[in-house]
C-alpha cells in the first residue's frame, strides 16, 4: 500500500492530471518560466499490464506524458531524475465519475414521513450540498482495490444519494485516511435526475423545477 502510495501520488496524479511543471521561484508580477518539463524515474518496477513485469526499468516523462518506458531508456539532458528504484509503477486509467470507496446508504425503514411531503426538509428531499467526499469516503473499501487491480489509479467520486448529493472530488485509489487519497477536493456540485421517494420532488420533472428553484433563490441571497 505505501509502495502504490507513493508512486500515484508522486507520479501519475501529478503528470497525468495536471501535467505540472518544475517551476522556478522569481519576484512576484513576474511570469513564471519552467525550469524543466520532462522528468526521469529510474530503476522503477513498471507494471505494463497484469503479468507483464519490468525491474529496473526507466521512464520518461516529457509535458505530461509518458514518452519512453525501457531499462535502458537515455535520461534526457534536461530532465528531473527521480530514483524510483523503491517504486512501482502501474501505468493507469482515470474514472471519470463514480462513488468507488463511498459507502452504501444503510435504509432506514422506519423513517418517519415528513408532515407535508410537498415540502419534506432538504435532507429528506435529496438536498444535500453540504456533503463533501472527504468526510464519506472509506479507505478500506474493497472497491478501491477492485478498481486499482483492473488497472485504475484515480477517480472522480461523487457522494451517492438523490438529487444533490453534495461535493465530489479527485482520489488516488490508494493511500491510509481520506485526507491522504483526496488529491483534489471539491471539483463539482453533483445533481442528478433522481427524485424523493414518496415526496417531493419525486419526478424527473419536479427534479429540474426544484433546481430551478434553487438556482434561482442563489441568485437573489447574493444580492442581499
Amino acid at each position: 500500500m505505501r509502495i502504490h502510495r507513493r508512486v500515484i501520488a508522486a507520479v501519475l496524479s501529478c503528470t497525468i492530471l495536471l501535467g505540472t511543471s518544475v517551476r522556478a521561484q522569481v519576484n512576484s508580477g513576474e511570469s513564471i518560466p519552467d525550469v524543466t518539463r520532462t522528468i526521469a524515474l529510474t530503476n522503477a518496477r513498471v507494471v505494463q499490464a497484469p503479468g507483464q513485469i519490468q525491474e529496473r526499468t526507466n521512464v520518461i516523462i516529457r509535458d505530461g506524458l509518458i514518452t519512453t518506458i525501457a531499462p535502458d531508456a537515455a535520461i534526457p539532458f534536461d530532465a528531473l531524475v527521480i530514483s524510483a528504484d523503491s517504486f512501482t509503477v502501474y501505468a493507469g486509467f482515470i474514472d471519470g465519475l463514480s462513488h468507488t470507496g463511498i459507502p452504501e446508504p444503510k435504509e432506514q425503514p422506519n423513517r418517519e414521513r415528513p408532515d407535508d411531503p410537498a415540502f419534506p426538509p432538504p435532507e429528506q428531499a435529496g438536498i444535500q450540498p453540504q456533503q463533501d467526499v472527504r468526510n464519506l469516503l472509506d479507505p478500506e473499501d474493497k472497491r478501491i482495490t477492485a478498481m486499482r487491480e483492473a488497472g485504475f489509479t484515480a477517480a472522480h467520486v461523487v457522494p451517492r444519494g438523490r438529487m444533490l448529493p453534495g461535493v465530489g472530488a479527485i482520489i488516488l485509489l490508494a493511500g491510509d485516511d481520506a485526507n491522504e487519497m483526496v488529491y483534489r477536493g471539491e471539483t463539482a456540485l453533483y445533481a442528478q435526475l433522481a427524485g424523493a421517494r414518496r415526496m417531493y420532488p419525486g419526478t424527473d420533472m419536479a427534479v429540474l423545477a426544484k433546481l430551478r428553484q434553487l438556482y434561482r433563490e442563489a441568485a437573489r441571497r447574493q444580492k442581499v
